[in-house]
């Protein structure tokens, strides 16, 4: 992740960012470092829930993913 703009090389190119949830904020290291670990834990290691995580937006209320879910964090379209 890019720290000044919240979003990753192919995030910029769709034009989208991921920010706290709380106050859509900078994610910060820890959290970033966290979305991270948690896309990580459950697609690697747990196959059936890595599918179920990119799927989740799709009935949820504020369409976060549940890794997104685990460490508070939105995706948004940048502004501007």
């Amino acid at each position: 992740m890019l720290g000044a703009r919240g979003a990753t090389l192919g995030k910029l190119a769709v034009g989208i960012a991921v920010v706290r949830g709380e106050d859509a904020g900078r994610l910060g290291f820890a959290r970033a470092a966290g979305r991270v670990a948690s896309i990580f834990l459950l697609g690697i290691l747990c196959y059936v829930p890595g599918i179920l995580s990119y799927l989740w937006p799709l009935w949820d209320r504020r369409n976060q993913a549940l890794h997104d879910k685990m460490v508070n964090s939105i995706v948004v379209r940048e502004r501007g």
